[in-house]
């Protein structure tokens, strides 16, 4: 109850300071909204589909396809020459290249007639896609694959590689599970559009975690830090109620930041792991504030902090501009900040894959957490037994 009243003083000392609300809570939803309206206009990836192995598993590997919000497919017949073409879904591979040189098409997926002999001897399937490099499209249907291929092929082999047996688990399969994670792609010309908002989001909640840790720099300097520890409120109440205060600023960032996006988006983005990827990260950001608190006693330092340490590790991070834009030298050194690994993580989120293929980012950030947590303790103990000692 006492951290909870210490945090409830906190954010009422946020939204008295003037202009707090405008820059910390509306001017980034207004910046992400800007940019998904104005550089994702078209929210769908479109795909023609070519089934020459015309199998079951072909099938469910279109259906899958289907069943993914952010693809628009459209199945085709192949043929060799133009003179052969006789209704509106036969194409040349010629054409359909074309058609993605112009930007008319975003993806074309050949699957070959020996896509079941190759998959039930568990070789490799050589499904062709054709995209532009580098692109959005590429990049989602790449992931979507492995997706895919990874959980049949662990269907056929549990089967005990009996063909029936397996098509029976992969009806099972289909009737019991997503057919595909939730994700967004757009298919503007600047493909980190929308990473990009969620970038400035990135900068905006260490901002937020920064402008309520300057609250307790500013009690330590006037005194009023240690005279509270007079009354029945420890240490571990003041943090607590620190974080309580900070981790609700972010997470209202967060809410409506992804609200606003899934709306213009109409829902096509992954919302809950979008949403717990931040919420990661904005405790790494509590934890390096909480650093800046127990190190600190100048209210300028803060400013410091703010206005230069901040600006700066965003930019070498890549939340300003594409990470692949930079000198090799800047990219080796943006691998150092946590910023670099959540928006790394949301892009591959956005691009098709899943929160849990990329443990590593999970894995540094929840170290990234840990070490300025047990760093933050340390000098804060060492400040009270100095504040003891006198």
């Amino acid at each position: 109850m006492v951290s909870f009243k210490l945090a409830i003083n906190n954010l009422k000392r946020f939204f008295k300071e003037r202009n707090t609300v405008f820059i910390y809570i509306i001017l980034p939803v207004l910046i992400l909204a800007v940019i998904v309206m104005f550089l994702n206009l078209d929210s769908k990836i479109s795909v023609m589909v070519a089934d020459e192995a015309d199998s079951l598993l072909a099938e469910r590997y279109i259906e899958y396809l289907k069943g993914n919000k952010q693809l628009t497919i459209k199945e085709v017949t192949i043929v060799d020459h133009e003179n052969e073409i006789d209704n509106e879904e036969q194409y040349t591979e010629e054409y359909i290249q074309d058609l993605i040189k112009n930007l008319n098409l975003s993806t074309f997926i050949k699957i070959p007639k020996d896509f079941d002999e190759k998959f039930f001897n568990l070789q490799e399937v050589n499904i062709e896609a054709y995209a532009l490099n580098e692109s959005q499209a590429q990049l989602t249907i790449t992931n979507l694959n492995n997706n895919f291929f990874t959980n049949v092929r662990a269907l056929y082999i549990g089967s005990g590689r009996d063909i029936d047996k397996f098509n029976e688990l992969l009806e099972e399969f289909n009737k019991n599970q997503p057919i595909a994670i939730s994700q967004y792609t757009g298919e503007s010309e600047d493909p980190s559009s929308l990473t990009f908002a969620l970038g400035i989001l990135i900068y905006f909640i260490l901002l937020a975690s920064f402008k309520i840790c300057k609250f307790a720099v500013e009690d330590k300097t006037s005194r009023v830090y240690y005279r509270i520890f007079t009354m029945p409120v420890t240490p571990k109440h003041y943090i607590l109620g620190y974080i309580i205060s900070t981790f609700f600023i972010v997470l209202v960032q967060i809410i409506l930041n992804i609200l606003v996006m899934s709306i213009l988006t109409e829902g096509n983005i992954p919302i809950l792991e979008t949403v717990i990827t931040l919420s990661i990260f904005s405790i790494c950001s509590i934890a390096i504030s909480m650093l800046i608190i127990a190190v600190v006693n100048k209210e300028s330092t803060i400013e410091i902090f703010t206005s230069g340490v901040v600006m700066l590790t965003s930019m070498l991070s890549g939340v300003f501009w594409p990470i692949d834009i930079m000198p090799d030298f800047m990219r080796n050194l943006a691998v150092l900040f946590p910023q670099y690994w959540a928006l790394d993580l949301i892009k591959y989120l956005f691009f098709g894959g899943s929160i849990l293929d990329k443990q590593q980012n999970l894995i540094i950030l929840a170290a990234t957490f840990v070490v300025f947590f047990i760093a933050a303790v340390y000098f804060m103990r060492m400040n009270d037994d100095i504040r003891d000692a006198n």
